[in-house]
């Protein structure tokens, strides 16, 4: 079988759905569907690799434009109900997320990673600190400011301080600032989201913890490789096995901000701040990728436990 994934386009949409009516005998051939607008590595190859060897259906749906005031057409044009398991990775934005969630709450059906109507600003980094503020969770200070005065900020947080998007992925539109002359520049070159204020914590890596059904199953450092202060691998962070000490500290926490927002198929990550030597919560991603340098890190394969994890709903679909 090829490892090119079947792509579905339909309009816009994103996550996974599981059926009431599915054999117990798990060597059935189940229909996964993908609901995502972007092809990556873990999508594309990675996941679909490994339910195809299992002998499972596997396509991506991909919504690019679509009706709200028909959105159920929509969905039933895309005839979602047929698969098995429906996994939610991107879409439109969280009204149409909250769309979809009701039209398959309707149905009886649920979607993996799609609680958009219980949380519908999940990756939003203000949302996240805020409710992780209220926790024993140790959280960089964080503030929302709409002075734009880099000497309000400073005696707030102190300098450098981070400016972030608050949404937004793989390090784009964050800024460690030093000075007025930077923050001045931040200003007149910054987009038009919503961005926040944090304390900079010295650190030389970060911890990234995957979560599936809400429990921790692999982790693994990121560790900074140049004078840059983000710790993403696509630009140039090495990833490593986590200490004892990381897995021992950072699986209970991340368990337990899995608990706060239902998270699923989820990754949390944490750094280590070298001033302290303790760890802080920086933020949760709901669609994160792996590929095989994950399984290197780690020494689990993720695909598997994916897989794994969609016939067991698929089991206790019909239990």
């Amino acid at each position: 079988m090829t490892d090119q994934v079947d792509s579905i386009e339909v309009g816009c949409l994103h996550n996974a759905v599981f059926p009431q009516k599915l054999a117990k005998n798990m060597n059935r051939q189940l229909k996964i569907g993908v609901v995502s607008r972007i092809s990556s590595q873990t999508i594309g190859t990675e996941l679909a690799s490994e339910a195809r060897k299992r002998g499972h259906v596997y396509d991506q749906i991909v919504f690019d434009t679509v009706e709200l005031t028909e959105a159920a057409t929509a969905f039933e044009t895309a005839s979602l109900l047929q698969y098995d398991i429906l996994y939610y990775r991107t879409s439109l934005g969280p009204v149409w997320a909250r769309a979809l969630e009701r039209y398959l709450k309707q149905h009886s059906r649920r979607a993996i990673n799609l609680t958009a109507v219980q949380f519908p600003f999940l990756s939003n980094k203000a949302l996240q600190a805020l409710t992780l503020g209220a926790t024993g969770i140790r959280t960089p200070k964080t503030i929302l400011d709409a002075t734009h005065t880099y000497k309000t900020i400073v005696e707030e947080l102190g300098s450098p301080f981070v400016v972030k998007a608050t949404d937004s992925c793989q390090g784009k539109d964050v800024h460690l600032i030093h000075s007025t002359e930077a923050f001045t520049r931040y200003i007149e070159q910054r987009t038009h989201k919503d961005f926040l204020y944090q304390q900079y914590l010295a650190h030389d890596y970060d911890c990234r913890i995957h979560l599936i059904g809400g429990a921790p199953v692999a982790g693994y450092r990121r560790m900074k490789m140049s004078e840059d202060f983000r710790c993403n691998v696509h630009l140039g962070a090495k990833m490593e096995p986590l200490s004892t000490q990381d897995e021992k500290t950072l699986f209970p926490m991340a368990e337990q901000v899995a608990s706060l927002f239902s998270l699923e198929l989820h990754v949390v990550d944490f750094l280590r701040c070298t001033e302290d030597g303790e760890y802080y919560f920086v933020e949760i991603n709901d669609n994160a990728g792996w590929e095989i340098s994950d399984k290197d890190a780690t020494g689990v394969d993720m695909s598997a436990l994916v897989i794994d994890y969609c016939e067991k709903l698929a089991r206790i679909s019909v239990s």
